[in-house]
C-alpha cells in the first residue's frame, strides 16, 4: 500500500503515517486502515494477493498402463494428494506409483552363514533398505536389491549365526538423480 495527501498520488508521501492490519479468513481478507498523520490521506495503492484453496477443489489425474492391466487386470488405486502444489506434481506422482506397481516383482530370499569374517562382517553391517548388489552364475543372478526384511538365527551353542534377507529387486527403481539422469526419459521424480 502507499498514502499520498491528494488522490492522483502525488503531494507528500504519508505511507509511513498509515497502517494496514490484515485478518485473514477462509475465503476473504479484512483489512483494517489507520491514519496516524492528523492530516487527510488518500490511499493511492491497496493491494491484497492470495490464492483461494478450497477444500472442495477437486482435480483427477491417472496414469494407465495397458499391457499391465491385461495381465493383472485394472485395479484402481485413489491417492490423496490435498498437500500437492500442482497437477503437473500429481500427475508425476501418478507416474511414480504406476511404474512401482504395474508389473509384479518377485522378492528373493538370501541365507547368509558366518562362514568367514568377510560374511559375517556383511551380516552385522547391513540393515533394512540397504542396496546390494548380488551375483551368483549358478542361478543367474547378477541384480541389484534392496533389503526388506532380515532375520537373525544365533545359535550360542554351535557358534553359529545366519542371516536370512528378503530382498527385493531394484531394477523398476529408475530414480532421476540430479546431474546424471534425464528426467522423463529414462527416469521418473521419485516420492
Amino acid at each position: 500500500y502507499t498514502a499520498n495527501t491528494l488522490a492522483n498520488g502525488t503531494g507528500t508521501d504519508m505511507t509511513a503515517s498509515v497502517t494496514v492490519t490484515p485478518s485473514h479468513f477462509s475465503s476473504s481478507t479484512k483489512l483494517v486502515v489507520e491514519n496516524t498523520a492528523g492530516v487527510a490521506v488518500c490511499l493511492t495503492l491497496l493491494k491484497v494477493r492470495g490464492d483461494l484453496y478450497s477444500d472442495g477443489d477437486k482435480t483427477s489425474v491417472k496414469s494407465e498402463d495397458s499391457t499391465s492391466q491385461t495381465a493383472y487386470q485394472k485395479r484402481d488405486r485413489p491417492l490423496d494428494a490435498q498437500f500437492m502444489a500442482s497437477v503437473d506434481q500429481c500427475q508425476q506422482y501418478c507416474d511414480y506409483v504406476l511404474a512401482k506397481t504395474k508389473d509384479v516383482w518377485p522378492d528373493i530370499d538370501m541365507t547368509l552363514k558366518n562362514r568367514s569374517d568377510t560374511v559375517m562382517t556383511a551380516i552385522l553391517n547391513r540393515a533394512i533398505s540397504d542396496r546390494i548388489t548380488v551375483q551368483n552364475t549358478e542361478l543367474g543372478l547378477d541384480d541389484d536389491y534392496f533389503i526388506n526384511s532380515m532375520q537373525h538365527d544365533v545359535d550360542m551353542r554351535m557358534k553359529t549365526h545366519k542371516c536370512r534377507w528378503a530382498l527385493r529387486t531394484a531394477t523398476p527403481e529408475l530414480f532421476w538423480v540430479l546431474d546424471l539422469s534425464e528426467l522423463d526419459s529414462t527416469t521418473k521424480l521419485a516420492y
